[in-house]
């Protein structure tokens, strides 16, 4: 009895370990899906926050060409490259700044992180003291983990860039590092890796170069390229278009749309029409983008009569993050932090529709500790929303300079909303492709690279960017317009490999003066696939972690269960003793009683038959 409730004890046990093994197998096989998948929002959606570089009073390189800023350049490649890219399901976009605003390159990586980026695309356009210098070029990361998604996403985008039109300089790809050969040269990229988020940097052209400055100055080429970058972005992640068919609803935030697809298609003309155009606009191939909260019919009719039509709602824009950066990012004393003018730290709100725009009021900022050496988070909080702003004391940095005055706003708010362009494109292999996602034929080859186009560390001072090359690793984030200093034979075929010594510093024309700006300390396996190296070796680690419990338990199983039996069996052997002791009192208790009633029944039968005589008197 004793033996078999222990046995059944046991067994509970057991399933008990193999339940919560189970259970916990579920749970870290759905962490490790949500990795592999790479969709970090709520929704289950991919999350691309695209960085128009520059802004506000930093208009970035300034083309003599054209009299184009590359700040406005960069934010119309945005525009049209966020209305295209939210033509497809399961995606989320966000824009780090708006029109007449900066953002330091820290903040710009950490309202990636705010709203749980997937990816952070930072889109600039170079400039080059060599004039012959032309073309695009994304630089990818040189961290552990981070190289090939981010070169795959890079080369990607660089074949659709040339299939806009774009030329392509060291092709389409390089990397830089920073004093630490394994760590990132430019901030943007090295804190967007550091917040575990793959962070690129596109230089669409260089506007310095008459044909690249010609070609961006023209409005129907931005549209090619803001395009060709959102299907570059969208075929990298596997997204599809989003549509919607006869008798259907479907609810949008603003600026996302959605294609109507007829469910009794004709052969001959449609037409689409949209009862309220302020809330649903309806495009002639049926696109259908949200402009207005409010709810629309959107119908469609063929030559023969044919008709149907769907419900459109345009939910609207609420504030759904916060995030925040300040100039300069890094301190070489704790005078400099307890002097910190907190007016002047950039909070921006973060909206819906994938907006951002800055608030000077509103914000709460938590306690700063001017004596916390190396990097602490101070808390921003905005309308129930918090994010953290990194500020970095370390007294060896090198002295940078930057401008007090680029957290301010200029000019006139503009939004970024427009319409979808219905545009197209030849591909490098001839193929033309459409913006409309159903007539789509074959997408250009990517281009071949040379092994000297593809090493990982593969730069010059030829390569040197326009990208906001800031001293957040030292002291500043000295986010200026920058000129690159390119030589005849840095544009050559072969890219020399340069490895940042510490304290190196590269000193660059910005409009005439001179900045020394100091560098910052700082897979897939085909285009489709997403940013699974570093979250598949995440999911690894969690099992390892998991199956190194289950053993643990189970260890602990097998040794409560042995000494449970070795402490059954001496229960049960003191039990088995105690009886036979007790067996044996019984039995000589028997044998007493047993003897003394032998004596005395033979006294009684010598009674009883032999009772003698009495005599006779």
């Amino acid at each position: 009895m004793k033996r078999t409730g222990f046995l059944k004890a046991c067994s509970k046990l057991m399933a008990f370990v193999l339940t919560a093994g189970i259970t916990v197998g579920a749970f870290v096989a759905d962490q490790g899906n949500d990795m592999l998948v790479s969709a970090k929002d709520g929704n289950g959606d991919i999350v691309v926050v695209l960085d128009p570089g520059h802004g506000g009073y930093d208009g970035g390189a300034h083309s003599s060409i054209t009299g184009d800023d590359e700040s406005n350049l960069n934010w119309n490649i945005a525009k049209y490259m966020k209305a295209e890219l939210e033509t497809y399901a399961g995606v989320r976009v966000y824009v780090t700044r708006a029109n007449n605003e900066w953002n330091t390159n820290t903040g710009r990586s950490h309202m990636g992180k705010s709203v749980g980026a997937d990816a952070v695309i930072s889109l600039h356009n170079n400039s080059s003291s060599n004039t012959d210098t032309n073309g695009f070029v994304a630089y990818g990361s040189v961290a552990e983990g981070y190289v090939e998604p981010t070169k795959n996403l890079c080369l990607n985008m660089a074949r659709y860039a040339q299939a806009a039109g774009l030329g392509l300089f060291s092709g389409g790809y390089l990397t830089r590092t920073g004093s630490n050969p394994s760590e990132d040269f430019y901030t943007v990229i090295d804190e967007g890796i550091k917040s575990g988020i793959p962070t690129i940097i596109a230089e669409h052209s260089f506007v310095t170069n008459s044909s690249d400055a010609y070609f961006m100055h023209d409005t129907e080429n931005i549209r090619k390229v803001g395009v060709a970058d959102a299907t570059a972005v969208a075929e990298y992640f596997g997204l599809s278009k989003r549509t919607i068919s006869d008798g259907q609803s479907i609810e949008l935030d603003r600026s996302y749309s959605a294609y109507f697809i007829p469910a009794n298609q004709r052969d001959g003309g449609v037409s689409f029409t949209s009862s309220d155009e302020n809330v649903a606009h309806v495009r002639s191939d049926g696109l259908i983008t949200a402009v207005n909260a409010g709810t629309a019919t959107v119908t469609y009719t063929y030559a023969d009569g044919t008709s149907g039509s769907c419900t459109f709602t345009t939910k609207p824009v609420t504030q759904v993050g916060v995030s925040a950066g300040i100039n300069p990012t890094v301190y070489r004393t704790s005078d400099e932090i307890a002097a910190i003018d907190k007016s002047k730290i950039i909070v921006k709100a973060i909206y819906s529709d994938g907006t951002s725009r800055q608030q000077t009021s509103g914000y709460t900022v938590g306690d700063i500790d001017p004596y916390m050496s190396g990097r602490q988070f101070v808390n921003i909080s905005h309308n129930g929303f918090n994010a953290s702003l990194l500020i970095r004391l370390d007294t060896t940095a090198a002295i940078g300079t930057y401008s007090d005055y680029l957290y301010q706003l200029k000019g006139d708010y503009s939004d970024i909303f427009t319409f979808p362009e219905l545009v197209q494109v030849s591909g490098v292999s001839g193929s033309p492709y459409t913006s409309n996602g159903f007539e789509n034929s074959e997408k250009p080859t990517q281009q071949e690279t040379t092994a000297a186009e593809t090493t990982t560390n593969e730069t010059t001072a030829a390569e040197t960017t326009t990208a906001e090359t800031t001293a957040a690793e030292t002291i500043t984030e000295a986010e200026t317009t920058v000129e690159e200093t390119v030589s005849d034979e840095e544009t050559s075929p072969e890219i020399t490999t340069i490895e940042k010594e510490s304290e190196q510093t590269d000193t660059i024309s910005a409009d005439g003066t001179s900045d020394t700006l100091s560098d910052s300390s700082y897979e897939q396996s085909s285009a489709q696939n997403t940013f699974t190296d570093n979250k598949e070796k995440k999911s690894m680690d969690w099992i390892i972690a998991v199956l190194i419990v289950l053993i643990v338990l189970m260890v602990a199983l097998i040794v409560f269960a042995v000494m449970s039996i070795r402490k059954n069996n001496r229960y049960n052997r003191r039990l088995e003793q105690r009886e036979r002791r007790h067996r044996e009192d019984g039995i000589e208790s028997a044998h007493t009683q047993h003897s003394g009633r032998e004596s005395g029944n033979g006294y009684n039968k010598g009674i009883n038959d032999e009772v003698p005589k009495r005599k006779k008197h």
